[in-house]
């Protein structure tokens, strides 16, 4: 089932997310402005997970990703961010910085590559 909530926490996305979520899809603007609300869902996922057998998983979309290069940049530095506050947080280990592949206990939850914004060459009305 997908439950679509709107930016921010309410008490009825907080109950959905912590208590019943098996995965949380987090799109993930690449503004300086998320990294606050980052930091609150990373601790309050954290507390979840010790209730709910690690549970729920994350999948983070970085999106508004502009096009070309600039973008790949800004996603490849965004990623760096939240990996590090995603390790720390969730004391999980990034996949690459394990010697054992048994030792894998999460893969990285993002996509590196993320949804750029609208084309400029759009279809014109007739």
């Amino acid at each position: 089932m997908l439950i679509d909530c709107r930016t921010g926490f309410s008490g009825m996305s907080a109950s959905v997310l912590f208590h019943i979520a098996d995965l949380a899809v987090v799109f993930l603007a690449l503004t300086e402005q998320i990294w606050d609300g980052v930091d609150v869902l990373l601790q309050a996922v954290a507390a979840a997970r010790t209730k709910r057998d690690n549970r729920p998983g994350l999948l983070f979309v970085p999106s508004m990703v502009p096009s070309g290069e600039v973008g790949r940049e800004k996603t490849r530095t965004y990623l760096t961010r939240l990996g590090a506050k995603y390790s720390t947080i969730l004391n999980v280990h990034p996949a690459h910085a394990l010697d054992d592949e048994m030792d894998l206990n999460e893969e990285e939850p993002w996509l590196r590559e993320g949804i750029t914004g609208i084309h400029e060459s759009r279809p014109t009305a007739l």
